[in-house]
């Protein structure tokens, strides 16, 4: 008896995730290229507000990056 395969293989979870993990890495590398960069100057540290903004910024991203590639409709208020 064959079971039926699933039509959503990835959750909205995974995505996130993977995405996430992608994003982090390209921050990364761009990070390090520009380190190495002849004009690059001594980074400064950012402020926790910075940080949360961001951060909240790259979910909102994300998230709507996996729930369009999953199908799924925007959440946005009409």
């Amino acid at each position: 008896m064959d079971t039926p395969l699933s039509q959503d293989p990835m959750s909205a979870g995974w995505v996130l995730a993977c995405g996430t993990i992608i994003v982090g890495a390209t921050l990364k590398l761009a990070a390090d290229r520009i380190a190495k960069s002849p004009m690059a100057m001594a980074p400064k540290r950012p402020s926790l507000v910075t940080t949360m903004i961001a951060g909240v910024l790259l979910r909102n991203a994300v998230g709507r990056l996996g729930n369009d590639a999953l199908g799924h409709p925007p959440d946005r208020p009409q």
